[in-house]
């Protein structure tokens, strides 16, 4: 009898712990998901669609809880449907590894709405951007202020785009932002067959438009429901804070959103930094290629919709789009007049060419002085200009670099970059460190250029060289526009800085060349020649 009354007792505290762990098991199943992990996926969007016969991209945003783009998304999980027809995803791939280049359309604003030093900060970090270009990419440039005007048409030449870059001041009183906008769409969506299917708008402004009878924003509206061509726009003013600026703001976040663009906040400051975070924004985006079976390019709007499936887990995003036949641009060339003689036929004049010559030059006088003198001076200029550049490749007087490879023993940039090289991440050999000095350790990381190359490793005591040839610590033999000793890397007083070494083509940190010593800071990005490197500093 007191076995089974203990018995009891004890089977009774064991029962409820199991009503217990049941409850608390029912409520876990019936409780809501909680906010997703960091790396798993949180959000799905269509930046932007190219359809231009024959190419059909979508270029999508898969991004985690914290805006980070998810990495290693497979094409698998992607569906897609235009109107009612399903279609097949034929690739798919991370925008920043593919071979492909994107159409900058540089919306600038030319009103006094930023300052002389403001504008002079931004016009360097355009010219930056430039320089950044690959091979692929395009630039166009379109300037509003009291008018909007088409400076220059989608063109790869640095040297033209920079130089018009570099003329600009902000001059204006008025501003036609919504006009500028638009402006800028019409050309994102031409449908020439040698452009880059990636555009983008890069403009800076207060958002304001305070030109009387200009463009409204519905008009922006209207034309963002179908093709539109993603903004990504840095929203800044000059304090102080006020309601009518704040809401001008709004409105410019409104249109880089709807758009399929992003919005950045920026002080004067933080300028060059707005700008790196907009050109890694661009590029994270999955450049998905759509076949599209048996349809017709007729140019009709038509709704895409783009599924992500991970598990029990489905994301949807949607655009109205249109299917575009390509068209070479239009070349217009005038007829000349021909003047007709008594009986109808064409009126013939004997001009010698000395003749054409001296009547143009007569015409526009007293110009045609001016102009000999300008040229004289183009010349002088031209000539002094290559003198300097060729020049510019060429170190300074200095002592023997010395590189951080005993140069008695093997030479290890054989070793990893010759015939046998393998795969495997590049770790060059490691500089002894001096006495008393610890070093750091510094991870270059190529995000453009030769995005197959692994990362370099190299522990920096005093000095280390990225240059062209071969015995610097970090060499690019390949890239032919990085000067043979291009920079320099030193450490000081556990301060690393930055500095060119006379190069042809000079160093960018983060899009801005430098002058003199530069501190180098953690994740900032260096451009030499055509090659981008993320420096990570431990």
């Amino acid at each position: 009898m007191g076995n089974e009354r203990g018995k009891q007792r004890i089977r009774g505290p064991w029962i409820a712990l199991t009503l217990l762990g049941a409850m608390l098991l029912l409520a876990g199943l019936l409780m809501p998901a909680g906010p997703a992990r960091a790396g798993e996926v949180d959000s799905l969007r269509i930046s932007q669609v190219s359809a231009i016969h024959p190419d059909f991209y979508a270029f999508v945003e898969i991004l985690d809880a914290d805006g980070n783009m998810v990495k290693n998304v497979q094409k698998d999980q992607l569906a897609s449907v235009l109107g009612t027809q399903a279609l097949k995803i034929d690739n798919s791939m991370d925008f920043s590894q593919a071979d492909s280049g994107v159409a900058y359309i540089l919306l600038v604003d030319v009103s006094k709405s930023l300052s002389a030093k403001e504008f002079a900060s931004m016009r360097k970090v355009l010219q930056g951007w430039i320089d950044g270009m690959s091979e692929r990419d395009r630039a166009a440039i379109i300037t509003f202020g009291t008018k909007v005007e088409k400076l220059q048409d989608f063109s790869n030449d640095k040297a033209v785009l920079k130089n018009l870059i570099g003329q600009l001041k902000p001059t204006d009183k008025d501003t036609q932002l919504h006009a500028g906008l638009m402006r800028a769409m019409e050309l994102g969506s031409r449908a020439d067959p040698d452009l880059p299917a990636r555009r983008v708008i890069i403009t800076l402004s207060d958002g304001q438009d305070d030109f009387a009878g200009g463009a409204t924003p519905k008009e922006v509206f209207e034309m963002l429901k179908t093709d539109p061509v993603p903004i990504y726009a840095i929203g800044y003013y000059r304090l102080p804070r006020k309601p009518q600026k704040e809401e001008a703001l709004k409105s410019l976040g409104a249109f880089a959103r709807t758009s399929g663009g992003s919005y950045f906040r920026a002080e004067s400051n933080t300028i060059p930094q707005m700008f790196t975070r907009m050109r890694q924004k661009i590029m994270e985006v999955y450049e998905v290629k759509v076949i599209w079976p048996e349809g017709t390019w007729d140019g009709a709007p038509r709704h895409l919709q783009m599924t992500y499936k991970e598990g029990p887990k489905v994301l949807n995003a949607g655009l109205d789009m249109r299917l575009r036949a390509s068209v070479k641009p239009e070349v217009v060339i005038d007829k000349p007049v021909i003047e007709k003689g008594e009986n109808g036929s064409p009126k013939v004049e004997t001009v010698t060419f000395w003749e054409k010559i001296k009547s143009f030059w007569t015409s526009i006088y007293p110009w045609n002085y001016v102009g000999l003198g300008l040229l004289l001076l183009g010349i002088i200029v031209a000539i002094i200009i290559m003198a300097s550049t060729q020049k510019g490749d060429r170190m300074p007087p200095q002592a023997p670099y010395k590189s951080a490879y005993d140069p008695e023993g093997p030479n290890p940039y054989a070793t990893v970059h010759g015939p046998s090289a393998q795969a495997s991440p590049v770790v060059m050999p490691w500089k002894p460190a001096a006495a008393g000095k610890a070093g750091k350790t510094l991870r270059f990381t190529v995000v453009r250029g030769d995005a197959n190359r692994p990362p370099y490793e190299v522990n920096l005591t005093d000095r280390l060289v990225i240059g062209r040839e071969a015995n610097c610590d970090v060499a690019l033999p390949d890239d032919k526009e990085v000067s043979r000793n291009h920079c320099e890397l030193t450490l000081e007083d556990e301060v690393i800085r930055i500095a060119d070494l006379g190069s042809k083509n000079g160093t960018l940190v983060n899009g801005v060349p430098i002058s003199g010593r530069y501190q180098l800071q953690n994740d900032d990005i260096i451009l030499v020649g055509k090659t981008e490197m993320r420096v990570a500093i431990a």
